[in-house]
């Protein structure tokens, strides 16, 4: 009985690595304020809002956007854009990583002291490495 080698053949194939994919913004609120308890990954609203009923200063807001179904590393800015579209306020970089397509992040981003000196539209405008994903409405009203 003869006996035979078995010899396993050496992969030389080049390692893939994984590509990074555009994740989805599944959602983007603003709220007056936000709780997550600890553990959990639900986070709760109160006050949730589309627009302010007169000019002036706000104390404190929250805008939270949920990244879902990407895979890579990523950074995001959220900016306030004026009536005449020029900058207004925003928020520090932020990287996050999403390692697989059924893993999400939250970005809770909060704003203080912010003046809304006039009436008119501003714009809520999520960027997303440094690109433009999401735009919305943010009405100041005369009061």
């Amino acid at each position: 009985m003869s006996k035979r080698a078995i010899h396993a053949k050496k992969d030389t194939a080049p390692k893939m690595e994984a590509t990074k994919e555009i994740p989805s913004l599944q959602f983007s609120v603003l709220c007056d304020n936000i709780k997550v308890e600890p553990g959990s990954s639900k986070p709760n609203f109160a006050g949730v809002f589309s627009l302010f009923v007169r000019p002036g200063i706000v104390p404190q807001f929250f805008q939270v956007n949920r990244w879902i179904d990407g895979i890579g590393e990523y950074r995001q800015v959220t900016q306030i854009l004026s009536p005449d579209l020029s900058r207004y306020a925003w928020t520090e970089e932020i990287t996050f990583e999403l390692k697989d397509r059924t893993q999400s992040h939250d970005v809770i981003n909060r704003f203080q002291g912010l003046n809304f000196e006039k009436h008119g539209v501003y714009w809520v405008q999520i960027l997303l490495d440094g690109e433009p994903v999401l735009s919305y409405p943010l009405p100041v009203l005369e009061g």
